[in-house]
């Protein structure tokens, strides 16, 4: 049945006639090569694909062929024109979801509204001094719980250790003090993810006419939808009593510590009649959001640490002359850090969790200024990743320089230093997307990993372990399509400082 259903797809790949005949796709190593081996080989070769589309068509389009669909990515020119569209003509939802399979993934409620971007956009950001000391006291709690302490160096698995503790910390400010601290919630916090990225993955291996058949046959995706019972088990009780007491509170007003939390919020957003099984699903897709990707950042800041020691000593060195009390900082303690800010930048730069962002779908026809077409249903993207790497926009891209934004904002007046901070996005530089449709958590998420960076900077040394020939390197990102992944095998060694 596989290899039928290849020779359709190839077949379908080879006859299919393009709408966007003046864009060229990229990748061909020969014009003799099928369309479908192209595909196949994005799978694990997507970085050399955009890079060689980027390197010739930079300044225009160029078309990525994926195994399951098209992407045109553009030039970031457009960027400033199409970020000002309405989302009604090109969203990001309609990217996120398409990309996740839509009613395979049971991810398709999240079109009906942006709830999970508004809660972020309107309540964690405005609250975020709040929030923090939330994420501060679960993440001392976490450091007591999670995290080995051992006198000598030891080999740690620091990836899943990040991943609990993160687990924790948004847990603890999506669902409150009692629900993070359920180890079944956290499970399903862990696990989720990964059930979704495999059923995403495995399926988009396939052309869509054997979707609905290979739905039947994947385990990982009744295991995504066991994951969503649960969310809705854990959830529904603690919805009513929200419901029940008619939660009134007005945004910006909760500041007690334990007055509310995101999802209280949303189900005040929500109304009385609102839906507790909606709402589950929409905290546990957007703890996948948080906790995959924060994780991943802090992880590959850690390895980045350990590849470049140099950098510890004036990280630390910063952290104990800046902040008074440095387990126990503030909003404002934390932009201080210029030189832990520009370090994670630089990590950002070397290490994307996606090699094409921000992604759009186009919901309309789109004519831009310059004539370009862009037809309803098209899925756009742009070249994020070959813009941190383009020596005519970052000099010497190839070099880690961990404090090469902090140079730039020591050279700025005062009041644009921000220019050059790790959440500030531009046309160059994007990271968390940009325009309005940017990511409304990073503000969240870039003090939540400053926080544990400076826990591991004063309670640890930690090194890269030696291979068979004695060497000590960096682990590998490696690529599924797009997306990028620390190699979940690595490890470091680590050790509580020495009085």
């Amino acid at each position: 049945m596989i290899y039928i259903s290849l020779a359709i797809f190839a077949l379908v790949s080879f006859f299919a006639v393009s709408n966007k005949k003046s864009t060229a796709a990229v990748g061909y190593r020969s014009l003799w090569e099928p369309t479908l081996l192209l595909r196949f080989r994005f799978i694990t070769s997507s970085s050399n694909i955009i890079q060689d589309g980027y390197n010739r068509l930079k300044n225009s389009s160029f078309i990525i062929k994926r195994l399951d669909s098209d992407l045109l990515v553009l030039s970031n020119k457009y960027l400033e024109e199409l970020r000002l569209l309405p989302n009604s003509k090109l969203s990001n939802v309609h990217a996120q979801v398409k990309n996740m399979l839509g009613d395979y993934s049971y991810s398709t409620f999240l079109l009906h509204n942006d709830q999970h971007v508004r809660v972020l956009q309107n309540y964690l950001t405005p609250n975020l001094s709040t929030f923090l000391g939330r994420a501060r006291e679960e993440m001392d709690y976490s450091f007591t719980q999670d995290i080995p302490r051992p006198d000598r160096f030891t080999e740690v698995d620091i990836q899943k250790v990040l991943q609990t503790m993160i687990a924790r910390i948004s847990s603890r400010v999506f669902v409150g003090r009692v629900t993070c601290r359920n180890e079944e919630w956290l499970k399903l916090c862990l696990e989720f993810p990964l059930n979704l990225f495999a059923t995403t993955f495995i399926m988009r291996m396939f052309p869509p006419l054997l979707h609905p058949i290979l739905a039947l046959l994947l385990p990982t995706r009744y295991w995504l939808r066991r994951n969503l019972l649960d969310a809705e088990r854990l959830l529904t009780p603690i919805i009513k009593d929200h419901q029940e007491r008619g939660i009134t509170q007005v945004l910006g007003q909760i500041t007690t510590p334990e007055k509310a939390d995101l999802l209280e919020w949303m189900v005040a957003d929500s109304g009385p009649n609102a839906d507790p099984k909606t709402l589950a699903q929409r905290i546990l897709f957007l703890s996948l959001a948080s906790i995959h990707s924060t994780s991943s950042a802090a992880s590959n800041a850690i390895f980045d640490l350990c590849a470049h020691p140099e950098y510890i000593a004036p990280l630390r060195e910063e952290i104990q002359t800046l902040l008074p009390d440095p387990k126990h900082c503030s909003k404002q303690d934390l932009n201080r850090l210029w030189k832990l800010d520009s370090f994670l930048k630089e990590s950002q730069r070397f290490n994307p969790p996606i090699l094409l962002s921000p992604q759009r779908v186009a919901l309309t026809d789109i004519q831009l200024s310059d004539g370009t077409r862009i037809s309803k249903g098209t899925s756009i993207a742009f070249p994020s990743a070959a813009l941190l790497m383009d020596p005519n926009l970052v000099e010497n891209p190839e070099t880690f320089d961990g404090f090469r934004a902090h140079r730039k904002r020591m050279e700025l007046r005062p009041g644009e230093v921000f220019r050059h901070s790790m959440v500030t996005t531009d046309k160059d530089h994007l990271y968390f997307g940009h325009g309005k449709q940017a990511c409304p958590g990073r503000f969240f998420a870039a003090n939540e990993i400053k926080m544990i960076l400076i826990w591991f900077l004063l309670e640890f040394d930690f090194r890269l372990p030696q291979n068979s020939q004695g060497e000590a390197r960096r682990p590998k990102t490696f690529t599924i399509d797009e997306m990028c992944f620390a190699d979940p095998r690595a490890k470091i060694e680590m050790r509580v400082q020495s009085s």
